[in-house]
C-alpha cells in the first residue's frame, strides 16, 4: 500500500502541470509571444528565437494561426509535445506529408517517397526554395526522432518543427480543397 501511495505522490505534480498546460494551451501560447525570457536561478529560457520564427513565417505567408477548436490533429500534436517531442514531431511530419501528397499527387498515390512529394512541392511552385530547404531539415530531425537518436531535440524545439508543419499542412489543406 505504501508503494502505491508513493507512486500516486510522485506523480500528482506531473499530471497536475500536463493538466494545467493542456487546458490553457492557448493562453499559455498569446502569453510566450508576450514574453522575451523567463528566468528561475541557473536556468533561463529565451522566446525570442521562436517568436522571429513565428512571425517569419507567418508574415512570409500571411498564414493565420491554426484554430485550437476543431482541429483535433493540432490538439493532439499540442498533447504530446510535453510528453514525448519524439512523436509530435512523427505526427505532424505525417500529417504534413499526407497533405502534400494530396497537392502534388492522385489522391490514391501512396507509393511517392516524402522526399518526392517535397520535390514535386518545390517543382509546382507550391513551397519556394527557402521552404525547401527548411522542410529538408525538419525532415532530418523527423529522421533522427524516428530512430530516437539523441539530437537535442527538446520541447522548445519539437514546438517550433511541428508549429510550422502544421501551418503548411493546414495551408496545403485549404489549397487541396479550392482546387477541386
Amino acid at each position: 500500500m505504501e508503494h502505491i501511495t508513493n507512486i500516486i505522490s510522485s506523480l500528482a505534480w506531473p499530471v497536475t502541470i500536463l493538466i494545467i498546460v493542456w487546458k490553457f494551451h492557448a493562453e499559455l501560447t498569446a502569453l510566450i509571444k508576450r514574453i522575451g525570457k523567463i528566468k528561475h536561478g541557473k536556468t533561463e529560457i529565451d522566446f525570442s528565437e521562436l517568436k522571429q520564427a513565428v512571425e517569419k513565417v507567418e508574415s512570409q505567408h500571411g498564414r493565420e494561426e491554426l484554430s485550437k477548436e476543431g482541429n483535433s490533429d493540432f490538439q493532439q500534436i499540442n498533447a504530446l509535445l510535453s510528453v514525448d517531442p519524439y512523436s509530435a514531431v512523427i505526427y505532424s511530419w505525417i500529417k504534413f506529408a499526407e497533405a502534400g501528397r494530396k497537392l502534388v499527387d492522385t489522391p490514391d498515390d501512396h507509393r511517392t517517397s516524402d522526399s518526392t512529394v517535397v520535390q514535386k512541392l518545390l517543382y509546382k511552385k507550391e513551397i519556394d526554395k527557402e521552404e525547401y530547404e527548411l522542410i529538408k531539415q525538419i525532415q532530418h530531425m523527423r529522421n533522427m526522432a524516428a530512430h530516437r537518436r539523441d539530437d537535442g531535440l527538446d520541447e522548445l524545439t519539437a514546438f517550433k518543427v511541428t508549429n510550422i508543419l502544421m501551418q503548411l499542412t493546414d495551408e496545403f489543406n485549404k489549397r487541396s480543397k479550392s482546387s477541386r
